[in-house]
């Protein structure tokens, strides 16, 4: 499976950082970068240049508008030929509007293990028929537009496609609507809710708690987790006051 990777940046606060961390040992074909360059702020010749570092088949840049991940879909699948290419993987320099909180850089390593280092899950899953990949998969409860006629989301926004079922440039054209969580609420109006693979599930606020590596990365401490998240969520529910 050939698979492509666009990646959106936000180019503030500790951008350099979450690319650094993200940009580790990428096991893809062709790498596309997004960038929202702030009005006032780093410069064009800037961003690339501390790009040069990485693997980059190309950069594209458009003014911040305040939705900068859909900014970032419209114009990939615009300047992009899918053809030959069986996977599709999005993620985004998550984070850099919180800089000061620390769950989020642990929030963001968890997303790369899953997404990047463990690839194999996903190319199994897209063997199998499914059409999305992610971790943390939920229902939409927000009244964003871009939550409308969407099944599912994948918490945090890592997520990879398999465009053996999905024409995504015409998928982004008529599906995705132009706002701040217009990309997010994307991926769930791509299949049926169980067509989404989900390859872990925390039951977390990643915002405010974190998740120990040890535990995400070793079939033992998932086995573990998933065993305890089940425990606590059977509990509630038998202590549940009617």
């Amino acid at each position: 499976m050939k698979n492509i990777l666009l990646y959106h940046i936000y180019p503030i606060n500790h951008w350099n950082e979450i690319t650094e961390l993200l940009f580790q040992n990428l096991p893809f074909d062709r790498i596309v970068v997004h960038v929202s360059l702030p009005e006032n702020g780093v410069t064009k010749e800037e961003v690339a240049s501390s790009l040069q570092r990485y693997p980059v088949d190309e950069i594209i840049f458009t003014p911040n508008s305040g939705h900068g991940e859909a900014d970032a879909l419209a114009a990939f699948v615009n300047i992009s030929d899918l053809s030959e290419y069986s996977v599709f993987t999005y993620m985004h320099c998550k984070g850099v509007t919180k800089p000061g909180n620390p769950h989020i850089i642990e929030w963001v390593k968890l997303m790369r293990y899953f997404i990047i280092d463990r690839m194999d899950q996903c190319n199994m899953a897209f063997k199998r028929g499914f059409v999305t990949f992610g971790i943390n998969k939920s229902i939409p409860s927000q009244t964003d537009d871009g939550f409308r006629g969407s099944n599912f989301f994948y918490e945090g926004n890592f997520v990879s496609v398999n465009l053996t079922k999905v024409d995504l440039k015409s998928s982004v054209a008529e599906k995705m609507e132009k706002s701040y969580y217009g990309v997010e609420g994307f991926w769930g109006k791509l299949c049926d809710y169980e067509l989404g693979y989900s390859v872990f599930r925390s039951g977390v606020n990643h915002y405010l708690i974190s998740i120990p590596e040890k535990i995400y990365t070793s079939v033992i401490g998932r086995l573990k987790y998933r065993a305890i998240l089940e425990y606590h969520n059977l509990k509630s529910k038998f202590f549940k006051v009617k």
